[in-house]
């Protein structure tokens, strides 16, 4: 879905700029089969910026790879 060198498509860029998840879940989903699972933690918002968000999952050894993408930023 993305690789070092790579300009970053328009749904990475939004959710590292302004945080919206929309685009990029758009874009990944079009990938069909090469995507396995999505899963959302709920964002950090003002006015609960220092509270914590959280999910589950699950690799093995069938299905050991996972890759994570966030928005990092300051209020």
């Amino acid at each position: 879905f993305w690789g070092e060198n790579h300009i970053a498509t328009d749904g990475f860029r939004f959710l590292a700029e302004f945080g919206s998840p929309t685009a990029l879940e758009t874009e990944l989903r079009a990938r069909g089969p090469r995507l396995r699972t999505l899963i959302k933690a709920a964002g950090l918002w003002y006015p609960n910026v220092n509270t914590n968000t959280s999910s589950k999952f699950r690799v093995d050894r069938t299905h050991p790879k996972v890759s994570l993408v966030s928005m990092f930023g300051k209020y």
